[in-house]
This record gives C-alpha cells, structure tokens and sequence, in this order.
C-alpha cells in the first residue's frame, strides 16, 4: 500500500496526528480526498487486512498471550 502525507491530503502534520490519535475525526471531505488517492489494489489489501484482523479479533487472538508449553515436558 502506498504512503501519502499530510501534505498530499492538504492538511497540517499536527491535524493528521490529531486523527491518528483518535483525537479528531476524519472528515467527508478528507475521505474522499483519500479515496481519491487510493487505487484498486490498495483498497483489495486494505480490505484483506481489515478481515484477518476481523477474524483474530472475533477468536480473542488479538492479544493471545504466551505460546502454550511444549507437551508433557516440566522444566527443572
């Protein structure tokens, strides 16, 4: 996927942090400024990702822990 600033979307560097942060939220018009920006494959990759997230999220693996112990071994 690939990257654009805040420069390419016609906002301040401060602003897109604001929105990174959840501080602020994205605007009609700066959606479709992005949507503008993004091409066919970008928005196929997005999609994949948002699902395999979806998915791991809906098991409860987002945050899944320590790996199980190899079977029947104690440690010392």
């Amino acid at each position: 996927m690939k990257s654009f600033g805040s420069r390419d979307l016609g906002i301040s560097p401060e602003y897109l942090n604001m929105i990174k942060n959840r501080k602020r939220r994205i605007s009609d018009e700066l959606l479709e400024k992005l949507l503008e920006k993004l091409t066919a494959k970008d928005l196929l990759e997005f999609a994949t990702a948002t699902n395999m997230i979806r998915g791991w999220w809906a098991r409860g693996d987002l945050n899944p822990g320590p790996p199980p112990r190899q079977g029947g071994v104690l440690p010392d």
